[in-house]
C-alpha cells in the first residue's frame, strides 16, 4: 500500500483512540516494535485510531491493516 501522508482529517480527528504504542519500551530504536504494533492494530476496532509513540520504532517486518482503522504517528521530528 502506498503511504499517503495527506489523509483527510475526517479519517482520524475526533475518533476513539484504541491503543497507543509503548514508547518507553519500543521508542528511540530500543527494541523491535513489529509484534507490539501488529498486536495494537489487530485489537483496534474498525473506525478507531491506533497511535504510534514518538521517536523511532524499529520494525523487522511489514504491518498488516485489514480493516478501516487509522494508524497515526506522532508527526515529523
Amino acid at each position: 500500500m502506498a503511504w499517503n501522508p495527506g489523509i483527510p482529517a475526517e479519517f482520524h480527528i475526533g475518533r476513539t483512540v484504541c491503543a497507543t504504542a509503548d514508547a518507553a519500551t519500543y521508542g528511540n530504536d530500543s527494541r523491535d516494535a513489529t509484534a507490539h504494533l501488529q498486536g495494537l492494530i489487530d485489537n483496534c476496532p474498525a473506525g478507531q485510531v491506533g497511535l504510534s509513540a514518538g521517536g523511532n520504532l524499529p520494525m523487522s517486518d511489514t504491518l498488516r491493516l485489514d480493516r478501516a482503522i487509522t494508524l497515526r504517528g506522532a508527526g515529523p521530528g
